[in-house]
């Protein structure tokens, strides 16, 4: 078996260019397509970041815009395909969406950050990275200590419901166990939902999650650490009584309502399949990944049709 060693936040060591065909510019075009499925203009340093497929470094990037006239749009630092110049305007309105709707995502995030076996919380989603719109909702990733994934999800649904009193939509669509840090689904989508995500609690599981799926690099090559935004290294509040918490549930009561809540693996299980979401959704006493909307083939496709009528090859 081979061993990839690794850095602290998950690049291989001694670096690795990725897959490179066409070159810069040809990476730059790919990336902004993939950004504009999303109605999304980048920063330049975004660009840099979720370069796909190309390892360079930012003035690399900047001289190789410079001289793309034409092919893209570029104005007070952002960067979009050309002839879609509205999205430049549209990316500063939901930075302000973000702005107003992070304060309270800290705060529920971090409430979930508190709860028995709950061991990372991150925000993943359109408000990771910015681009929010009134009313979305948030998306949460949850690491949870091995064993406890149902039990953990089930204590974070009350707090989605409290939530949901106050008018904010949390979406906790995926549970890990800190044994199932590798993840499935090792293509375009997937590395850019792992880069993107910003932790809130965790840090040490953060960078651990990181280092155990290396093959984000082969995608996003310049996607180290956590991004521009994040707010890692905080930590969770109440930390004292959810130690005390879970003593009492590490007993025979955690394990009973443990196994009474993974009942619903079969159910969910058998609503993916009849979604024909099974590719996307998965679940097993180590994951609950509700991805029921078959959102990442969606993307693929609009994704390529993009990169074709650019003439660029759509790495996935």
């Amino acid at each position: 078996m081979t061993t990839t060693t690794t850095t602290s936040d998950g690049r291989p060591a001694g670096g690795g260019r990725g897959a490179d065909p066409g070159g810069l510019e040809a990476a730059i075009l790919r990336t902004l397509a993939y950004a504009d499925v999303f109605d999304f203009a980048l920063r330049e340093p975004e660009l840099h970041r979720y370069l796909i497929g190309r390892a360079a470094m930012p003035h690399e990037v900047r001289s190789a815009l410079a001289g793309m006239d034409g092919r893209v749009a570029r104005r007070d630092g952002l960067v979009s395909l050309a002839g879609r110049e509205p999205l430049l305007d549209a990316r500063q309105e939901r930075r302000r969406i973000a702005a107003r709707t992070w304060p309270a995502a800290l705060r529920y995030a971090r409430a979930v950050g508190s709860l028995p076996f709950v061991r990372m919380v991150a925000i993943t989603g359109a408000l990771a990275v910015g681009n929010a719109t009134e009313g979305a909702d948030i998306d949460l990733l949850v690491v949870t200590a091995p064993g406890r994934v149902w039990l953990a999800r089930a204590e974070t649904i009350a707090i989605v419901r409290y939530a949901a009193r106050g008018g904010l939509d949390l979406c906790p669509n995926y549970f890990l166990s800190e044994r199932a840090l590798a993840l499935d689904g090792q293509d375009l989508y997937g590395a850019h939902e792992l880069t993107q995500l910003v932790p809130v609690v965790g840090v040490g599981v953060y960078r651990r999650l990181r280092a155990a799926n290396p093959w984000t690099f082969t995608h996003l090559p310049n996607a180290g650490g956590a991004p521009f935004d994040g707010q890692a290294g905080r930590s969770a509040p109440l930390r004292h009584a959810r130690k005390v918490t879970e003593r009492l549930l590490r007993s025979q009561l955690g394990e009973i309502a443990e196994a009474w809540e993974r009942r619903k693996i079969d159910r969910f299980q058998a609503a993916a399949a009849a979604r024909g979401a099974t590719l996307e959704a998965s679940f097993s006493v180590d994951w609950c990944k509700g991805h029921l909307d078959a959102h990442g083939a969606r993307i693929r496709s609009a994704y390529e049709a993009r990169t074709q009528a650019l003439g660029v090859e759509p790495l996935w």
